[in-house]
């Protein structure tokens, strides 16, 4: 008995040379050598010649252009030499009582025109003086606080304003007058001298000859016989230590009597 031959389906075969090809084109293309990328390249140089000469690296971004053109708005060059108020100082800088204080502005840059300023002084919180002038009027005293406000008008519609303040501390004393005498063989030198505040004054000899001394405001001497000269230095002196030195030298002769000469 003859065994039958498998019935062969045309379908299978042609499903099977389907995948076949499939398979085939498939591995072909994972395969293959891929195309050199410097045809991208050299065509975007093409395109570009002067970009790609200079490199991407100095190519300036956006911004920097952006801040050329802000500085160039007329805003900016209307403003550039406008007078601006950059501070204001005191003279005397360190005022003490009785000082006739100024207040200095700093304007820069200089205007070409008298600028219009106007000055307001207060004196212990209170507003004691507002004039174009910048000299204070009032007398200060020891401990006084001076505020001083300066306005710059450049244009109706801005003012610029600075402040400052200072206080004023202590006043030694000074001397006005030192009246000399010789009676006899006895000098005496008298000293007229004031305080701003009232302060009691103390006389002390820094640098005097054996024998002198002082008696309230006045300097006592018995003159020597001995020619020659003789320095003199005093200090005046407040409660709080400031004060003055008076210094000077007394020549002593005796070829025509007792005489003495200060200098």
């Amino acid at each position: 008995m003859r065994t039958p031959k498998p019935d062969r389906n045309p379908w299978s075969l042609l499903i099977l040379a389907v995948l076949l090809a499939a398979g085939v084109i498939l591995w072909w293309r994972a395969n293959r050598t891929p195309a050199p990328e410097f045809h991208q390249t050299q065509a975007i140089t093409a395109a570009h010649p002067q970009e790609s000469a200079r490199g991407p690296d100095r190519i300036e971004p956006e911004t920097t252009i952006g801040s050329a053109a802000t500085a160039a708005e007329p805003v900016a060059t209307a403003t550039a030499g406008t007078p601006q108020l950059m501070g204001v100082r005191f003279d005397p800088p360190e005022p003490v009582t009785g000082s006739r204080l100024t207040a200095i502005p700093e304007i820069a840059p200089a205007p070409e025109a008298d600028p219009d300023l106007l000055f307001r002084w207060y004196l212990n919180g209170a507003l004691v003086q507002e004039s174009p002038e910048n000299e204070l009027k009032t007398q200060c005293r020891r401990d006084d606080e001076i505020v001083i406000e300066v306005s710059l008008g450049t244009d109706p519609d801005t003012v610029q304003a600075v402040r400052e303040r200072v206080t004023v501390t202590n006043a030694g004393p000074q001397i006005e007058n030192i009246e000399h005498r010789l009676s006899g063989s006895e000098y005496r030198a008298v000293f007229r001298v004031a305080d701003p505040e009232g302060d009691e004054i103390l006389f002390q000899c820094t640098s005097c000859p054996d024998g002198m001394n002082f008696a309230n405001n006045s300097l006592q001497w018995k003159v020597s016989p001995e020619e020659g000269t003789y320095p003199v230095a005093v200090a005046l002196r407040d409660r709080h230590g400031d004060g003055t030195i008076a210094s000077f030298s007394i020549t002593v002769s005796n070829r025509k009597g007792l005489h003495i000469v200060v200098q």
